[in-house]
């Protein structure tokens, strides 16, 4: 039995370590399922969409953000930064990177 499996890992010599659930951790990547980055075309149509349906966006630490009403969203000049507004009149700039989801009417545009 001495070597019959590796004690660091719990697991029999030549096993392959197990495998994380999809989307498990932080890799953004993997929630986007390796496709290219949001662009800033994908969030100007979905602001621009008539008539407007509230929207949420996701970034990559995390956080989420409710689009209610297209003034609560801009693109900055260039298209790689966007300007949230929040109920309370803050504001959040957010560059386009982070972005990793757009959600439409409970379907995922990414």
């Amino acid at each position: 039995m001495g070597g019959d499996f590796d004690a660091g890992e719990g697991r029999a010599p030549g096993a392959s370590a197990p495998r994380p659930e999809p989307g498990a951790g932080l890799d953004f990547f993997a929630r986007l399922g390796h496709e290219e980055n949001m662009t800033a075309d994908q969030v100007r149509k979905a602001r621009a969409r008539a008539p407007f349906q509230p929207f949420t966006i996701d970034l990559s630490d995390q956080r989420r953000f409710v689009i209610p009403q297209p003034d609560f969203l801009w693109v900055m000049p260039g298209g790689r930064t966007l300007g949230i507004a929040d109920e309370n009149g803050a504001a959040e700039i957010v560059d386009l990177v982070q972005v990793t989801s757009l959600e439409l009417s409970g379907a995922e545009e990414s």
